[in-house]
């Protein structure tokens, strides 16, 4: 049962799905559960460096770097090994608030995050709310609110992507801690 309830008009007047969502981190990966079902894993090498991989409803995306200081992340399936996407964001990536992401096909959204922590974020085109996600200040755990427009070809990526993000921010604001996991805070336990 959320322990966060209640879903903000803005959301159920202008968005066709809404879930709450749940994050568990466990050593080097974080499960996202939607209303308590399993969606999507993210995972790191217990290096600590990249790839990235996610998996989400049965497909699975390789996110990585070419140099270490690049900020550009490619996104392969990594089944084929073919290019999906690539995410464009700063070279100072711990304060960025935005980034885009550009599909191979053409299609480009941009993630912007309201806040330092990136406790709500979401993924535009133009002036058009795609996906908007809420952390629950409240809870304890790390969950809160999840709605999208229309689910259509690229929604799990984008939905993958903007977790991706949001943790990647998190993690670096907590001083490069190794992985996507931050000790001291309620991400760092198994929930």
């Amino acid at each position: 049962m959320p322990l966060f309830n209640f879903i903000p008009s803005y959301m159920t007047n202008n968005f066709t799905h809404t879930w709450h969502y749940h994050l568990v981190s466990m050593d080097n990966s974080f499960s996202l559960y939607f209303n308590d079902r399993l969606i999507a894993i993210i995972t790191r090498p217990s290096s600590g460096h990249w790839p990235v991989h996610a998996s989400i409803n049965e497909k699975m995306y390789s996110f990585s770097k070419k140099h270490l200081l690049q900020s550009d992340v490619q996104i392969t399936d990594a089944i084929t090994g073919e290019k999906v996407a690539i995410i464009k964001m700063p070279f100072l990536s711990s304060i960025f608030s935005k980034a885009t992401i550009s599909f191979t096909n053409g299609e480009e959204y941009t993630w912007y995050t309201n806040n330092f922590f990136s406790l709500h974020w979401k993924w535009k085109k133009g002036n058009d709310r795609i996906v908007d996600a809420i952390d629950n200040l409240a809870a304890k755990k790390h969950n809160g609110v999840i709605a999208i427009k229309d689910y259509k070809a690229g929604t799990d990526l984008l939905i993958i992507a903007g977790f991706f993000l949001s943790l990647l921010k998190r993690s670096k604001l907590s001083l490069g801690i190794r992985g996507l996991k931050r000790r001291g805070l309620p991400l760092s336990k198994a929930n």
